[in-house]
C-alpha cells in the first residue's frame, strides 16, 4: 500500500502531501514512543538499587512489557546510558573525596592515583560498550579536574616556597636596629636581586618589603620610622615609594597604624605616670602639705602633667595650703595638751589633738574590744581616762566615741556580746568620773549603760541586757511616759524640785568656791530642769538626777568668782573654758575701772552682765547700787579668745611675732615670704585667736597671698611644641659610634630620679636627662659628626673644645689620673657613672649662659620658668653653644607666647652629605620635656626599648 501511494502520489500532487502529512504523523507518534521510552529507562535505572553489585550485572536487564518490540533496542540503550551517567557521576564524587583526602598526605603521586582511579572505575564494563563510555566521560572529566587542581597547588608551592624564602631573608636582614638608610642598601643590593632570581617581581618584592616593616613596626609597639625606607632614594634619583606607585596608600596606611599604635602606647604609659604623679602629690599634700611650694607647682606644669592650666596648680595649692594650715594649727595646739590646758581649745580642736596623741591607743582598745578582751579594755580605758583628764580636755576621743556609739546603738541580741560588754567595761571605768563618762555616754546609749551595769547586781547578765534595752526600747518609753502621767509620779516632781534647791545636790562649780550670790534663782531654774528631765526619765536614779542638775547647772550658769555672781549664758556655752574666761574678763574689768577710785569709792562699784538676747552676747556695766556705768558690749566668745591668748602665746617670741603681724595687717602690703617664716604663728593664733586678728584682719592677709601667689603661678609661661612624636627618636644622627639605647634611656631615667630627690635642682637635673637623650651616650671617644671638630665622649663633651679644661673635667668625673690620657685617646672607655659625672661638671657652664640670656630677655624671667623649660634651654645652649642667640625665642618665654616660641627653638645640623636640616629627633625630644615629666618618662622608656644592637633586634616578639 505503501509503495502504491508513493507511486501515484508522483503522478498526483495531492497524493504527495498527503504521504508527507502521514510521514510525519508517523514520525512525531514514533518521537512520542522514544520519549515514553527514554523517561521509562531513566526511571528504571534511577530506582534500581547498585549497592553491593556492578553495572555489568544489569547490561541484560529484561525490557518491561509495556516497551514495544520495535523500541527495545532503544530501551536497552536508553537504560545504561542513564545507568552509566548516573554510575559515573557517583565514581567521579568518590573520587574526588578520595583525593581531597589523599593530595595532603606526603608522597602523594597524582599520576598512580588517576591510574588506580580509572581502573577501579572501568573495571568489568569492557562488554558493555554503552555503560563504560558513560562512566569514561566522567572519569575523563573528573582526571581534568584533579589534574588541573593539581597543577594549581604545585604552582602554590612553588610561589610559597619562593615567598617564604623571601620574607624569611627580609626579616632575617631588615633588623629593628637599624637605621633607615643601611635598611635601603640590604634591600636594593642584596633582597631585591635575590627576590628577583627566585622569580619574583619588584612589584611583588615591594609589597613582601611593606609587610615585614609592618611586622617589624608591630614588634616595636608601632614606629613609623621604618617605613622612610620607602622615602629613600636610589642611583636614579627614584625613591622605592616613586618605583611602586600602586603601593603608596598602603605604605601610608602602614605609617599611619604604626604612627597611632605608638602615640596610643605613649599616651597610656603617660597617662599612667601622670596617675602615679598627682598620687604621689596628694599623699604629699596630705603628709606635708606646707612642702607644697611654688617650686613644686613649676615642677609639674605641663600639657600632659599633674597641672595643664594655671587654674590647675592655683587650685592644687590653695588646698595645700589650707591643709598646711590646719596641720601647723593642730601642731602649735601640742602645747596646750602638753601643758594642761586642753580645755582653752574648740571641743573640734580637742579632739584632733587627743587624736594625734591618744588615738592609736584608743584603736587598740577598740580592737581588744572586738576580740572580747575584756580586761585589756577596761584597762586600757581608765589608762585612756586618767590621761585625757589630765590634759583638762572635755571632747571625746572620736574612735573611742564610735566605738561606743556603734556597739551599743546597734540592733540587741539575746545576751551582751563581748563588744557590749567592753563597752560596759569602759561604762564603768569612767563612772568614776562622770562628767568624762557623760562626753561618751549620751542619750540611750547611756540609758543602756546605766540600766545594764545596774542590773549586773542580780548576777543575770542576760537578764541586765535585755532589761537594759527594755527600757529605752518603744514599749519601754510608753511604759515610762505612763509613769509620768499618773498622779503619784507628779508628787514625786515637787518633792524633786524641793530637793534640788538644797544644799546636798548644789553641784560643785569649777573653780566657784562655793555658791554663788545668786544661788536661789539659780537653784530654781535648775529645779525645773531636774524636773523636765525626771518628767521624761520617771525611772531615773536619785544619783542621775544629781549629776543632770549638776551638768545642766554648769553648762548653764557661769559662776564669776570676781563677783560671785552666776551668770546664765545661752544652753550648753558653759564650762571650764567659760567660767575662767568670764571670770578673768570680770576681774580686768573691775580692776581697770577701780584703778582711779579712792578706797571708799571702789568698793562700790561692781561689774555686772546683762544679757543681749540669747547668743552670748552681753552689756558689760559697772554698778553702784542705782548708779549704772556702761562699759562695752561683749560676747562670750571674745572673752574666751582673750584667755586663750593670755594663755598660749606667751613666750616672747611669739609676742614679738603677733606684733609684727599687726603692722604687717597695718601696712596693706603683702609679703609671701613673711607669711611663709610666719606660717606657725599665724596658723596657731587661726585656731587660739588673737584680740584684733580676728577673721577679717587675717583673712585680709589670706585674701592678699593668694592673689600674690596666683600672679607668681600665672606668671610661669604654658609653652608647648605640639605632640610629642617618638618617630625620629631611635637613632642618634650619624656618628661614629653605635648608641646603646637602653643605656641611654637608663642614664637619663636616673637623672629624673635625682629631681625628684632634689627640688631645688630639678631644672638642672632634668637639663642632663635631655642632653643625655639628644646626645646618646657613648662611653667610648668617637668622632663627632661636624667637620673638623674632634672627638666626642660621653653625653656629647667635645674634647677638642673644652681641650683647657679636660683633663680637670674628666678627674673631676671620677676618671683616675692615670687613665685620663687612655679616654680621651680612645684607647680606654668611662664608666656609666663617670659619664654621667662628666656630664654634670660641664652642664652648670651652658646652665648659667641660659639663665644669664633670660635674665638679658627680661628681669626675673629664669625664675618664672618651669624646670622643663629651664631644660630645654638649657639643652638649646649645650648644643649650639649658648642661648643669647634666641632672642625670639626668649621673647616668646617672656611673653607666653607658645607659638612663638614654637618657630623660635629649631636648631640646625650638617648632615654626612654636607646639607644643613632641621634638628627634628632634638625639637622631639624638647616637645617632649615641655610635655611634663610624666610625658618625658614615658618618652625615655619609650626610647630604651628601642634595640640598638642585633641581640636586642633578636629579642623581640
Amino acid at each position: 500500500m505503501e509503495g502504491l501511494i508513493r507511486g501515484l502520489s508522483e503522478l498526483n500532487p495531492s497524493l504527495q502531501r498527503y504521504a508527507a502529512s502521514s510521514m510525519q504523523l508517523e514520525q512525531a507518534q514514533i518521537e512520542a514512543q522514544r520519549a515514553e521510552v527514554n523517561a521509562l529507562a531513566q526511571q528504571q535505572a534511577d530506582a534500581l538499587d547498585m549497592t553491593g553489585k556492578s553495572a555489568m550485572e544489569f547490561a541484560g536487564n529484561p525490557t518491561p512489557a509495556q516497551v514495544p518490540p520495535a523500541l527495545g533496542k532503544h530501551y536497552r540503550e536508553a537504560f545504561s546510558t542513564a545507568l552509566g551517567q548516573r554510575e559515573g557521576i557517583k565514581a567521579k564524587d568518590q573520587g574526588l573525596a578520595a583525593y581531597n583526602e589523599a593530595k595532603e598526605q606526603p608522597g602523594f603521586n597524582v599520576d598512580a592515583f588517576l591510574g588506580e582511579y580509572r581502573a577501579k572505575s572501568l573495571g568489568g564494563l569492557e562488554g558493555v560498550p554503552i555503560l563504560a563510555a558513560q562512566v569514561g566521560n566522567q572519569v575523563n572529566a573528573f582526571e581534568v579536574q584533579v589534574r588541573a587542581d593539581a597543577q594549581r597547588r604545585a604552582m602554590l608551592r612553588h610561589d610559597e616556597t619562593r615567598n617564604a624564602t623571601v620574607a624569611q631573608s627580609f626579616t632575617d636582614n631588615l633588623r629593628a636596629d637599624l637605621p633607615p638608610d643601611a635598611l635601603f642598601d640590604i634591600y636594593t643590593s642584596r633582597l631585591l636581586p635575590q627576590a628577583e632570581s627566585l622569580g619574583m617581581s619588584k612589584k611583588e618584592a615591594a609589597g613582601s618589603l611593606l609587610s615585614t616593616l609592618t611586622a617589624l613596626s608591630t614588634k616595636m609597639g608601632g614606629n613609623p620610622g621604618v617605613f622612610d625606607l620607602f622615602d629613600r632614594k636610589g642611583a636614579d634619583g627614584l625613591s622605592l615609594g616613586a618605583h611602586n606607585p600602586e603601593l603608596a596608600n598602603n605604605i601610608q596606611a602602614a605609617r599611619n597604624q604604626a604612627q597611632a599604635l605608638s602615640d596610643a602606647k605613649l599616651k597610656d604609659d603617660s597617662q599612667q605616670r601622670n596617675f602615679v604623679t598627682m598620687t604621689k602629690l596628694e599623699q604629699q599634700l596630705k603628709d606635708d602639705p606646707a612642702s607644697i611650694t611654688l617650686d613644686v607647682i613649676r615642677a609639674n606644669m605641663g600639657k600632659s602633667g599633674p597641672f595643664a592650666t594655671h587654674d590647675e596648680a592655683f587650685a592644687y595649692w590653695k588646698r595645700a595650703q589650707a591643709a598646711a594650715v590646719e596641720k601647723l594649727g593642730i601642731q602649735q595646739l601640742q602645747s596646750a595638751y602638753d601643758n594642761r590646758q586642753m580645755w582653752l581649745l574648740d571641743p573640734a580642736d580637742q579632739q584632733k589633738v587627743l587624736e594625734a596623741n591618744l588615738g592609736p591607743h584608743a584603736l587598740r582598745m577598740a580592737e581588744a574590744a572586738r576580740q572580747g578582751d575584756v580586761a585589756t579594755v577596761a584597762t586600757t580605758a581608765e589608762q585612756l581616762m586618767r590621761a585625757q583628764s589630765a590634759t583638762g580636755a572635755k571632747a571625746p576621743l572620736q574612735a573611742l566615741e564610735q566605738f561606743i556609739n556603734t556597739t551599743v546603738t546597734s540592733m540587741p541580741g539575746k545576751a551582751p556580746t563581748p563588744a557590749f560588754e567592753a563597752a560596759a567595761a569602759i561604762y564603768k571605768a569612767y563612772s568614776t568620773d562622770p562628767a568624762f563618762r557623760d562626753i561618751y555616754f549620751k542619750g540611750d546609749t547611756a540609758e543602756v549603760m546605766r540600766g545594764y551595769v545596774a542590773g549586773l547586781g542580780s548576777g543575770d547578765k542576760e537578764a541586765a541586757y535585755q532589761g537594759a534595752y527594755r527600757a529605752v526600747s518603744p514599749e519601754g518609753k510608753a511604759a515610762a511616759a505612763a509613769v509620768a502621767a499618773s498622779p503619784e509620779f507628779k508628787d514625786k516632781l515637787a518633792t524633786v524640785y524641793k530637793d534640788v534647791q538644797g544644799s546636798s545636790w548644789w553641784p560643785q562649780w569649777a573653780g566657784g568656791n562655793g555658791r554663788p550670790s545668786n544661788a536661789p534663782a539659780v537653784t530654781a531654774m535648775a529645779g525645773r530642769a531636774v524636773q523636765d528631765y525626771y518628767a521624761k526619765n520617771p525611772n531615773a536614779s536619785p544619783e542621775a538626777l544629781k549629776e543632770f542638775a549638776a551638768d545642766w547647772t554648769s553648762k548653764n550658769f557661769i559662776h564669776d568668782t570676781n563677783t560671785r555672781i552666776a551668770v546664765k549664758v545661752p544652753a550648753g556655752s558653759g564650762g571650764q573654758l567659760a567660767q575662767e574666761a568670764l571670770s578673768a574678763y570680770s576681774k580686768r574689768v573691775t580692776e581697770e575701772q577701780r584703778a582711779g577710785l579712792s578706797v571708799g569709792q571702789a568698793d562700790g562699784w561692781q561689774v555686772n552682765f546683762l544679757p543681749t538676747g540669747d547668743t552670748g552676747r552681753f552689756q558689760v556695766v559697772m554698778q553702784n547700787g542705782s548708779a549704772i556705768r556702761h562699759i562695752e558690749s561683749k560676747t562670750l566668745q571674745e572673752m574666751q579668745q582673750e584667755l586663750r591668748s593670755t594663755k598660749m602665746f606667751e613666750t616672747p617670741e611669739e609676742k614679738a611675732g603677733i606684733e609684727a603681724i599687726f603692722k604687717q595687717v597695718r601696712s596693706g602690703q603683702v609679703d609671701l615670704a613673711f607669711l611663709a617664716a610666719h606660717g606657725p604663728l599665724l596658723a596657731k593664733i587661726r585656731k587660739v585667736g588673737v584680740p584684733g586678728l580676728g577673721a577679717a584682719e587675717l583673712g585680709k592677709l589670706h585674701t592678699a597671698g593668694e592673689a600674690e601667689m596666683l600672679a607668681r603661678v600665672k606668671s610661669i609661661p604654658l609653652l608647648a611644641l605640639g605632640p610629642v612624636d617618638t618617630s625620629s627618636l631611635q637613632f642618634v644622627r650619624q656618628r661614629g659610634a653605635r648608641v646603646d639605647n637602653k643605656l641611654t634611656a637608663q642614664i637619663a631615667a636616673s637623672f629624673t630620679t635625682q629631681a625628684v630627690a632634689s627640688p631645688g635642682a630639678i631644672g638642672a637635673s632634668l637639663a642632663a636627662s635631655l642632653i643625655t637623650m639628644a646626645e646618646g651616650t657613648v662611653l667610648q671617644a668617637y668622632p663627632d659628626p661636624a667637620k673638623d671638630a674632634g672627638n666626642n665622649l660621653g653625653m656629647g663633651y667635645n674634647l677638642k673644645a673644652n681641650a683647657a679644661t679636660r683633663d680637670a673635667d674628666l678627674k673631676r668625673a671620677g676618671v683616675p689620673e692615670d687613665r685620663i690620657q687612655d679616654v680621651i685617646e680612645g684607647r680606654a672607655q668611662l664608666t656609666q657613672d663617670q659619664a654621667r659625672r662628666l656630664l654634670q661638671v660641664t652642664l652648670p657652664t651652658y646652665t648659667q649662659r641660659a639663665q644669664r640670656a633670660a635674665e638679658a630677655a627680661q628681669p626675673g624671667l629664669w625664675n618664672r620658668m618651669s624646670p622643663t623649660q629651664q631644660a630645654v634651654m638649657t639643652d638649646i645652649a649645650y648644643s649650639v653653644g649658648g642661648a643669647d642667640q634666641f632672642k625670639k625665642a626668649w621673647a616668646a618665654v617672656a611673653s607666653g607666647d607658645a607659638e612663638g616660641f614654637k618657630a623660635a627653638v629649631m636648631t640646625t645640623y650638617v648632615n654626612k652629605q654636607g646639607e644643613r636640616v632641621n634638628d627634628t629627633r632634638r625639637f622631639a625630644l624638647r616637645a617632649a620635656m615641655l610635655a611634663g615629666t610624666p610625658q618625658w618618662n614615658a618618652t625615655v622608656e619609650k626610647y630604651g626599648s628601642f634595640p640598638s644592637n642585633q641581640m636586642d633586634a633578636m629579642a623581640l616578639k
